[in-house]
């Protein structure tokens, strides 16, 4: 289909330059903190304007997480995106989700998705974006999606990005999703790049409904008693065709 001109999108930017939680953002957390730059030093707080979802309370499975508050990106509208730019703090205590859901925060208090050793696990009905687990037995991130409570079939290696965490490090992830038309599921790409240069991107057609009504949203969660377990959010970028465009 032809590709729409930039005012045929719809796009929200949130560079957290304010000091307080922008009111289109959705968040929450177990027993941890959610904050923006003011007097923040730590990890990258000292180099950037950020969102911190802070788990930092030694609460192993301890959860925090924010969206856009709103189901309001479907593929059958044309497109959608999401970008996103972390960095987080101690990547042997965490687990990190970055992508498209089904949900508007988590009920449940836990990820959409979880990696344990090389089996995925998921909790979300419908999502697709990137995965890093600290139980997984790669210490990488992965690209992954569920539909309709399916995962997908897609062997591991090939969703295996090849990049490593490191602590304190930024990672700019972007996930688009494509609508192929009526009877279609729509297609994925998949871009990840490190501040250190190292880059990965994957195109594949997805399970993911095109109807499906998600939202773009970072989770992360403690693997263990720990009080490392935060992640800084650097912008979140988002863009969806407009309805008829």
């Amino acid at each position: 289909m032809p590709q729409d001109t930039p005012r045929g999108m719809d796009v929200y930017f949130e560079d957290f330059h304010g000091d307080l939680i922008p009111d289109e953002l959705a968040t929450s957390s177990d027993s941890g903190t959610i904050t923006t730059n003011v007097g923040l030093t730590d990890n990258k707080g000292g180099r950037a304007s950020i969102l911190r979802l802070d788990n930092s309370n030694d609460t192993d499975n301890d959860f925090a997480e924010v969206d856009l508050g709103a189901l309001n990106y479907t593929v059958q509208d044309g497109r959608i995106s999401m970008e996103a730019r972390v960095a987080p703090y101690d990547v042997s205590v965490m687990a990190v989700n970055v992508g498209f859901n089904d949900d508007t925060l988590e009920g449940g208090n836990t990820l959409p998705v979880e990696l344990s050793g090389t089996s995925f696990t998921s909790t979300a009905s419908t999502w697709i974006g990137f995965v890093y687990d600290a139980d997984a037995t790669n210490a990488t991130w992965h690209a992954f999606w569920v539909d309709d409570d399916n995962d997908t079939s897609t062997a591991i290696a090939t969703l295996n990005t090849g990049i490593a965490l490191a602590d304190s490090t930024w990672y700019t992830m972007r996930i688009e999703l494509q609508d192929r038309g009526s009877g279609n599921a729509a297609r994925g790409l998949f871009d990840i790049r490190d501040e250190n240069g190292n880059h990965w991107n994957y195109e594949a057609n997805t399970t993911i409904d095109r109807d499906v009504a998600l939202v773009p949203h970072i989770g992360c969660e403690l693997r263990s008693a720990s009080d490392n377990g935060l992640i800084d959010i650097d912008y979140i970028e988002a863009s969806r065709s407009r309805e008829g465009s």
